[in-house]
């Protein structure tokens, strides 16, 4: 959080060379106050950082935009590279800057096919630069990255139910980019109009006032996580699977993270012996759940772990049991 906010500095920078002072306030005021951008700097994750590092294509563009020079055209592209690694939802955006900058140079010479080709392989250059580090991932991991996109759009009906079936809530982050490449010019368009200006400002100090009210309030669960569970019940999960001494043995969080991603971090960090991250060769596992009708359950870490048999069960809090099976 505190280096988003750092970046607050940046984006007033970059917004201001884009438009106007004006507009460079207002949405440096929208970004460090409006609850939906706030909620998502407050802990780290892919989509997290590329919305922290945004403000620095802004300065490029209004760079790009003040002096018209290629070197801030193909630092653009260097940008929207370097932000395409951490999600996906970059790739609108990336077609949005790139159409942002051939209508820009409407403005200041004919728009030739000579221009618009010149002004797109200047980006697609700094682009691919900023784009390397991914590239010789997938040449180095037999395009892994891209036989998930593949998977995902040759199974794309299996996705979209899932999709249709989440909480709206777990797939916001969806727009955290996009939108926010978007707000400069539409707050641009707004304050264009003077009767605007109050009503704009009002609805910014509203969205502080509840930015700070949230944040008073200490949080009921981890992002995407479940209520009644906590890192401390985290901890008090490891430090029993730590105290059987168990070998070939695997975890499974059955309510919001089936991989158990805290326990194997935990389980790194201490280097805890007999951890199978392979969960069907694993003899041993143990299943965090909040009742003990498994049938219920369709993730295959616990389907596939047959037949089985009931070891030992711990009781971690009020609502949730930690279960040991054996493979039989």
């Amino acid at each position: 959080m505190v280096f988003a906010v750092f970046m607050s500095i940046p984006l007033f920078i970059g917004i201001k060379l884009l438009f106007n002072k004006r507009t460079a306030l207002a949405v440096t005021a929208l970004y460090l106050f409006v609850p939906y951008y706030v909620n998502y700097s407050k802990f780290m994750w892919n989509p997290n950082f590329q919305f922290a590092l945004m403000p620095m294509l802004f300065v490029a563009m209004g760079l790009y935009n003040r002096s018209g020079r290629a070197l801030w055209l193909s630092m653009m592209g260097f940008m929207c590279g370097v932000l395409l690694q951490y999600h996906f939802q970059l790739v609108p955006v990336t077609l949005f800057v790139l159409c942002w900058a051939i209508l820009r140079m409407r403005t200041v010479q004919n728009m030739t096919w000579n221009a618009i080709v010149f002004t797109a392989l200047y980006f697609i250059g700094g682009f691919t630069i900023g784009w390397s580090p991914y590239i010789l991932f997938e040449l180095r991991h037999q395009f892994y990255n891209t036989q998930t996109v593949i998977l995902f759009v040759t199974h794309l009906r299996e996705v979209t139910s899932r999709v249709n079936n989440a909480n709206a809530s777990n797939l916001a982050y969806y727009g955290l980019s996009t939108s926010f490449v978007v707000l400069p010019f539409i707050v641009d368009r707004i304050l264009a109009y003077k009767k605007a200006h109050k009503p704009l400002w009002i609805f910014i100090g509203g969205c502080a006032a509840i930015s700070i009210f949230f944040a008073a309030q200490p949080p009921t669960r981890p992002f995407l996580g479940i209520s009644h569970w906590s890192y401390t019940d985290e901890a008090h999960v490891h430090q029993i699977i730590a105290s059987q001494h168990l070998d070939k043995f695997a975890v499974a969080m059955l309510h919001y993270d089936n991989l158990s991603s805290v326990q194997r971090y935990l389980m790194i960090a201490d280097k805890t012996p007999g951890v199978l991250y392979n969960y069907r060769t694993n003899t041993y596992l143990f299943a965090v759940s909040a009742h003990d009708n498994f049938a219920s359950y369709g993730a295959y870490e616990i389907r596939e772990f047959i037949p089985r048999k009931l070891i030992n069960t711990w009781v971690i809090n009020h609502y949730y049991k930690l279960y040991l099976f054996k493979r039989i």
